[in-house]
């Protein structure tokens, strides 16, 4: 009959099944590149993140092989603290200096304790010299985590005898904050693989989300694994 029209059903089934097909051809790439633009992203703000932590070193400090800052004041006095690494990862109820103003101090030298629920690390001096005087303030407070560690934080002051031949073994100040990097992720690599050897059955979490260290987590560890972190940490590397 006229005005009437008849339309292949089928045939244009055919084409809707093309363009079907063809539409997820193209969402295949597009949803790969926004994974891998979303997987940059997760990355780049974790390397954010870990420089944040080292970006509040001053500029002309520098750093120590076990983690101890040395600040110039005048000529060889030299101030000394410790880093915000160990500084925010270990939890004191103490910090007890171990020299007074006008004790000698050899490099290597026990120069104070930080005590943690009946543990304690050792920190030992990397330079030689006279104590100068000490930071009441530390002894005074419960410890150091509500410390600004590098002003108010500080342990020592040090008329250095070997300034000069000593400060070879420092990382200078330009390098820093790149070797803070690389201690960061050490210690992270290091607290898995220890808690592994020594409680391979029962794991505690030590890491937060996003790879953050729970120092609430390693507060609890046993002494053994304060002993293999001071050794790997707060030790002197040109002396052992």
């Amino acid at each position: 009959m006229e005005g009437i029209h008849y339309y292949n059903l089928f045939a244009t089934k055919g084409t809707e099944y093309l363009l079907t097909i063809i539409f997820f051809i193209l969402l295949i790439p597009f949803w790969i590149m926004l994974n891998k633009k979303t997987r940059s992203e997760t990355v780049t703000n974790s390397i954010a993140n870990i420089f944040g932590t080292v970006s509040v070193i001053p500029q002309h400090f520098y750093m120590a092989m076990n983690h101890i800052w040395i600040k110039p004041v005048k000529a060889n006095h030299l101030r000394l603290g410790i880093n915000h690494l160990i500084g925010n990862l270990v939890i004191t109820e103490q910090i007890v200096l171990k020299k007074n103003p006008g004790d000698a101090v050899a490099k290597g030298e026990t120069i104070a304790e930080l005590h943690c629920n009946g543990k304690l690390l050792q920190l030992v001096s990397p330079l030689s010299g006279v104590v100068q005087k000490t930071n009441p303030l530390l002894e005074k407070s419960s410890g150091i985590n509500n410390l600004s560690p590098y002003s108010k934080a500080w342990m020592m002051e040090l008329e250095a005898e070997n300034w000069q031949q000593e400060a070879q073994f420092l990382i200078r100040p330009t390098s820093v904050k790149s070797w803070m990097i690389n201690e960061l992720s050490r210690v992270r690599d290091f607290l898995v693989q220890i808690q592994s050897a020594h409680q391979p059955v029962a794991q505690p979490i030590i890491l937060q989300d996003g790879g953050e260290i729970d120092p609430q987590e390693f507060a609890k560890m046993p002494h053994t694994i304060w002993n293999d972190f001071e050794q790997a940490f707060l030790k002197l590397p040109e002396l052992n």
